[in-house]
């Protein structure tokens, strides 16, 4: 696990290095983020630990978050302002100049006003296979510095009644102090009911973007927010001359639902995706549940506004068996997902076919020389 967090990081700066060589650095936004938290099992290798994934403590939704833009970014290190994953989508439409969807929550956080003035911040966790919001919710949270409020479905679990931690005496939620404060509870359980906010808009240039997503990396692991043994420079010097954030918060604990709302700008109160799988009635098992189609993605809307995209390594958020799900169909020009395939030893990489297959909108003599270089080895 460690040496894969040093691996992201030098490949992260072999990217930014190439970007710097071709001089675009200044026409070109880096967006870094990872899906979920992650704490590291000491007795179990690359497998997390209680508290961290899944789950709605802040080691299982806080991550690291970075922008950068030359020229145009000042570096800055918001230690205030709340984030979530909602924004990501809401700023890089407003730097391009498009207008969000109806259904997006975020905001714009190159606004500072916009930062200032947000009170809180939402997330969701539901059962890693997802059947219905009654019968899959676990867990409704809400952030409101320095509170954050956990409600857990009695439905999920009857006897857990609501967690109120202030982060900045607790910071890793040790110490409930719901029945001390029942106002502050009342209020935050208000706010939840209410549900999410407007996004506010701005107009900058468009820029290049490019979107770097961890997957299942803690909120610790960089040295830019405090770890110590972990070498990651190249993620550093990225902080360093870019804006970052030490309250941003994933919109769900587990994968899947946190890409749909990276990809869409909609949480998971009215994103589908709300769980690695679904149940599915016409199969009668579970399977992955994919993003509607009427919530644009990201790469949607920014091909549509003339933008040339391309998606590399994990999606996690299509059916494996309907390619209109796949990511080159959600809005990608050039698209090489990482697909999975399961089998009775368990889960593995399907074969080199179903990663080219993401590739099928590419030209026919280049499928047909891919598919014969295939068959010949």
């Amino acid at each position: 696990y460690w040496a894969m967090c040093e691996w992201f990081d030098i490949t992260c700066g072999q990217l930014m290095d190439y970007i710097d060589e071709k001089e675009l650095s200044e026409n070109t936004l880096f967006v870094y983020v990872t899906d979920n938290g992650w704490i590291q099992d000491p007795d179990r290798p690359n497998r997390y630990a209680p508290r961290s994934k899944q789950a709605p403590y802040d080691m299982g939704i806080r991550t690291p978050v970075m922008y950068r833009w030359k020229g145009v970014i000042e570096p800055e290190m918001d230690t205030i302002s709340l984030s979530s994953s909602i924004d990501i989508a809401s700023t890089i439409l407003d730097i391009c100049g498009l207008e969000p969807t109806p259904g997006m929550q975020g905001i714009n956080v190159l606004d500072k006003e916009a930062r200032t003035s947000r009170e809180y911040i939402f997330a969701e966790a539901y059962q890693h296979d997802f059947e219905s919001v009654e019968a899959s919710l676990k867990h409704q949270i809400v952030i409101s510095k320095p509170w954050k409020l956990i409600l857990t479905n009695p439905d999920y679990q009857a006897e857990k009644g609501p967690e109120l931690y202030n982060l900045d005496t607790d910071p890793f939620e040790w110490e409930n102090r719901a029945e001390e404060n029942p106002e502050i509870v009342a209020t935050l359980t208000r706010e939840i009911e209410k549900g999410w906010m407007k996004p506010d808009n701005g107009r900058p240039d468009p820029p290049n973007i490019l979107f770097l997503l961890a997957d299942d990396l803690g909120y610790g692991e960089l040295g830019c927010y405090g770890q110590e043994v972990i070498e990651t420079p190249e993620l550093d010097n990225l902080a360093e001359i870019g804006m970052r954030f030490t309250n941003f918060y994933a919109g769900s604990p587990v994968c899947s639902p946190s890409r749909a709302i990276l990809m869409t700008g909609i949480s998971s109160s009215y994103n589908q995706v709300r769980g690695n799988n679904g149940w599915l009635p016409e199969r009668e098992s579970f399977g992955r549940i994919t993003i509607r189609k009427t919530d644009l993605t990201l790469g949607e809307m920014l091909r549509d506004a003339g933008y040339q995209t391309a998606f590399i390594g994990k999606w996690h958020i299509d059916d494996q068996n309907d390619l209109s799900t796949w990511a080159f169909a959600r809005g990608f020009d050039y698209a090489i997902q990482e697909q999975w395939g399961k089998t009775d030893e368990g889960m593995m990489y399907d074969e080199q076919m179903h990663w080219l297959l993401s590739l099928i909108h590419i030209s026919e003599p280049t499928r047909q020389l891919m598919s014969s270089r295939m068959t010949s080895s």
